[in-house]
């Protein structure tokens, strides 16, 4: 039997180990062990203390977000449990990959959360994207140990990533982002450092035990230079992380914006070229209705940025509103010439499903080119429920012509909708 050896180290006095010297794989080995170790002496009454203030501490973070979107943002994103999935399937994702990345031979904990942070920015804009990175960078500190410094530099990274984000409209744009973020992650990784790690004062303690001057000291000391070099490869291998996460975020964008619903300006501006299949195919069969659509993109972007709404989106939704009459073109006046209406010759009852026909038209025709729902959605929603007024006025007028006529329903003369949903 071998009896207990207990051996007391004071801070600042005792060397635990030879400075500059960093600790190899068996010494790493041995300390996880010693943690496991520990850990497992534990009584259930500790770890379920434990258990409970980490589930605390996360519920409180996640039930703030919760009634931020609920009370502020948009109860929509709870009420719809398809989106609601999407987003907790971020935050999950988010936070697993970050831990599992966070191993002591990546240590790139950095690159889920900035991915993290750049597709919650573009799916649910800056505001909702602060407060859920805000709250998955606490819980990535408390999960890991880290910190004070960790928890800075987490927030940093994720906090200058969503602000810089912007509006995309080039690839080009992303890495921009991540440079500039990268930069001031490094800034602030080296400040924080200087702050809670007392580089300084390790300088003016080997200024204590013999040197004259401490800036002379802080020089020779070999601990004050490991420390400043390990400060400054954890900054740089931040910022690294950031550039990383920035290149990556290219290639996943497309995938991003396909998977929740979502346009960037880069992908509405390459839906939105003139040599689209669609587009030329109404110029084609349709010119009127095509320079209808040209004008009406006109007016509409420039209020749509008046009102503070998305102008690009409503100049590409306008391009392709009126793709479904193209299949009737001469019943549309603006495709009409030489004094001939379709028309003429029909009832207006029968009219009127011609017309409010382009609308399914277009709306089927979108769906077989994959075009995104959004643009779908003004296909469907340009008209909403409003009355086809001419052919519903025609029809009461020979209604009350006829005295065996049958009332006219205003119903009969409706387009099926829905009503717009959106400012756009």
């Amino acid at each position: 039997m071998v009896e207990p050896v207990m051996t007391t180290y004071r801070s600042g006095i005792d060397a635990l180990a030879d400075a500059g010297t960093p600790l190899e794989a068996d010494e790493l080995l041995l300390l996880r062990r010693e943690w496991v170790e520990i850990v497992g002496q534990m009584r259930w009454a500790d770890i379920v203390t434990r258990v409970a203030a980490y589930a605390g501490m996360i519920a409180a973070l996640y039930l703030l977000c919760g009634a931020y979107i609920f009370f502020v943002d948009d109860r929509r994103l709870l009420l719809d449990h398809w989106k609601f999935a999407k987003l907790l399937c971020v935050m999950v994702a988010t936070i697993s990959l970050g831990y599992f990345a966070a191993r002591d031979q990546w240590r790139g904990e950095l690159i889920p959360l900035v991915l993290g942070s750049i597709i919650a920015a573009v799916v649910y804009g800056r505001e909702l994207a602060l407060l859920l990175m805000a709250a998955a960078s606490v819980s990535m500190t408390l999960f890991l140990g880290g910190d004070l410094s960790d928890l800075v530099m987490m927030a940093a990274a994720c906090t200058s990533c969503t602000l810089l984000l912007g509006r995309i409209r080039s690839r080009t744009h992303l890495l921009y982002v991540g440079a500039i973020s990268a930069v001031i992650t490094i800034l602030t990784v080296v400040g924080v450092g200087i702050v809670t790690g007392g580089t300084i004062s390790i300088g003016m303690l080997a200024n204590d035990v013999g040197a004259l001057d401490p800036m002379e000291s802080m020089g020779q000391d070999p601990r004050f230079n490991m420390v400043v070099t390990s400060l400054l490869s954890k900054a740089f291998w931040a910022g690294f992380c950031i550039l990383v996460s920035a290149t990556a975020m290219t290639t996943l964008l497309p995938l991003v914006e396909r998977g929740f619903g979502v346009q960037t300006d880069l992908s509405l501006l390459e839906l939105g070229d003139a040599s689209h299949a669609l587009l030329r195919r109404l110029a084609q069969r349709a010119p009127g209705t095509y320079n209808h659509s040209i004008n009406v993109a006109s007016i509409a972007e420039a209020a749509a940025d008046a009102i503070g709404a998305n102008g690009l989106l409503v100049r590409v939704g306008a391009y392709f509103h009126d793709i479904g009459k193209m299949f009737k073109p001469e019943y549309f006046v603006e495709n009409q010439s030489a004094g001939v209406n379709q028309h003429d010759s029909l009832q207006p009852a029968m009219s009127t499903l011609v017309i409010i026909a382009h609308v399914k038209d277009g709306a089927d025709l979108a769906r077989s080119h994959h075009l995104p729902a959004p643009i779908i959605d003004f296909i469907l929603q340009h008209h909403g429920t409003t009355l086809v007024e001419y052919f519903y006025r025609e029809a009461a007028r020979r209604s009350e012509e006829n005295p065996n006529g049958e009332a006219v329903s205003d119903k009969d003369f409706r387009y099926p909708g829905p009503r717009p949903q959106t400012l756009e």
